[in-house]
């Protein structure tokens, strides 16, 4: 036994005549072997050691020294992982799920994530007035403009000829209504005629009126002050229009609110001021805080056929770098509940819908 605990130099003589065909097919060299023993006497395993040349009694002690330390090492960290496994394989393992329920019932804000996009605060909507075909748009998008400016105007050839058509067809009327007062009086039969021209009179002078009008309608000018807001020129040069079709928004670039589509998906229960944060793309380092004060019933189609409810919200603090038409992304937040709901609510979503419950 305590030759075991001694490094040894294996020659082909020490061994048994039986392993000797083996030693010579499989060892090529001196052989030096030599255990990993701790101090206390425990061996943990053993080197072993082949080199073309015989070994020396330094080298002998050499490796005899480092054996030592390597296995003082080795039960040293191996005394630290039976500890860490002994703690692991305790009866305690139930703990695991028990900590991992708690975790999913732990309560939080539940909360969704939808595009933002910055919009105008009750905007003036500048409507087309009158049917008819724009010829002109007379200032450029996103700028300010003064009360009184002109914005667009119709192609006003048609109404143009109506006004002097129905100017013509007065002065006629007004001619033939005092030759048949002129007449009224020799012939009983003319001057039954007159009540009859003066109506026409008054027809035709409507008609005047309603032409002129519509002339003075050719040009739309801005109600109000403010920032212009509509798509471009070339959208609206030379399109034909109905009464009361959107064309063009005046806004005050100070008001703004922001809109929030919520995908139906995502949706969460949301009330008047829940709180938002919002994430501009323009300003991509920084995050705005702010506060719901509108969600719709009603869900809309959205483009790129998303269905999504209506979220308006305002802004906790106005930031003058903040403008209309910048585009982010919006996390609103709902009421409170476990992260199990979090975490599961889109596949117990579509498992009821698969099963049907």
């Amino acid at each position: 036994e305590e030759s075991k605990k001694q490094p040894v130099v294996i020659t082909e003589e020490l061994l048994p005549e039986e392993l000797r065909s083996g030693w010579r097919e499989f060892v090529k060299g001196q052989v030096f072997w030599c255990p990993l023993q701790h101090p206390d006497e425990t061996v943990l395993g053993a080197w072993w050691f082949e080199r073309d040349f015989a070994w020396q009694e330094n080298d002998i002690a050499i490796v005899h020294r480092l054996a030592g330390s390597y296995a003082y090492a080795w039960k040293a960290l191996s005394k630290k992982e039976r500890s860490w496994s002994k703690k692991i394989k305790t009866p305690t393992w139930w703990l695991v799920p028990v900590a991992i329920g708690a975790a999913l019932c732990f309560p939080i804000r539940i909360s969704a994530v939808a595009p933002v996009k910055v919009m105008a605060k009750d905007p003036v909507v500048v409507s087309a007035p009158i049917d008819g075909v724009i010829a002109d748009v007379l200032v450029h998008p996103n700028q300010t403009v003064q009360a009184g400016t002109a914005l667009f105007r119709y192609e006003d050839t048609n109404l143009r000829n109506q006004f002097l058509v129905a100017e013509k067809q007065l002065t006629v009327a007004r001619a033939e209504q005092s030759q048949s007062v002129q007449a009224g009086f020799g012939d009983p039969q003319r001057k039954a005629e007159v009540p009859l021209k003066e109506a026409e009179v008054d027809l035709r002078h409507t008609e005047l009126q309603y032409a002129k009008e519509m002339l003075n309608q050719v040009e739309v000018a801005a109600p109000q002050a403010g920032l212009l807001l509509y798509s471009d020129k070339s959208d609206w040069i030379g399109r034909p229009v109905t009464v009361g079709e959107r064309i063009m928004e005046i806004a005050d670039p100070k008001r703004i609110e922001l809109r929030i589509d919520l995908p139906v998906a995502d949706a969460i229960v949301l009330k008047e001021g829940a709180e938002a944060l919002v994430f501009l793309n323009a300003l991509a380092l920084e995050s705005f805080p702010a506060t719901v004060v509108h969600a719709s019933y009603h869900a809309e189609v959205l483009p790129g056929d998303v269905l999504a409810y209506r979220v308006t919200a305002q802004l906790t603090t106005q930031d003058p770098r903040i403008r209309i038409g910048w585009q982010g992304t919006a996390k609103v937040y709902g009421e409170q509940g476990p992260l199990a709901y979090l975490l599961l609510r889109r596949p117990l979503t579509a498992l009821r819908q698969w099963v049907g419950w």
